[in-house]
């Protein structure tokens, strides 16, 4: 599985390897794989589940409205000044004028960064 997604110009990382000890033990490996786009990602996804591997759910982004004026929900995600994507209605959307240490607003289907809190 590694030597194919290398094969295909993708990357990898592990985030969990346990092999089993016998052969008859189950091993399990737990990868984040990097693709150069939406679509190379979505070919090396499908020879990998061809080979027994299976794709962990996404759980969808939860936008939640700020409790009050000036102030964010507990547990916000705070933002960061790197490339940002929500996964939202079955798909990755990319969050507009990304900034360092804000919250993601969601209005009219767009995600963008915000000082404000008092959106959900």
């Amino acid at each position: 599985m590694l030597n194919l997604i290398i094969e295909e110009g993708a990357d990898y990382r592990i985030i969990d390897f346990q092999l089993g000890k016998t052969n008859q033990d189950i091993s399990q490996l737990e990868l984040e794989l990097h693709c150069g786009s939406a679509e190379d990602l979505r070919e090396v996804t499908a020879k990998l589940i061809d080979l027994g591997c299976f794709e962990k759910a996404t759980p969808e982004a939860v936008f939640k409205p700020a409790p009050t004026d000036a102030c964010a929900p507990r547990e916000f995600y705070s933002t960061i000044h790197h490339r940002t994507q929500v996964f939202v209605e079955g798909s990755w959307c990319e969050v507009r004028d990304q900034c360092m240490d804000r919250v993601i607003v969601r209005r009219g289907g767009a995600d963008s960064c915000t000082g404000e809190s008092s959106s959900s």
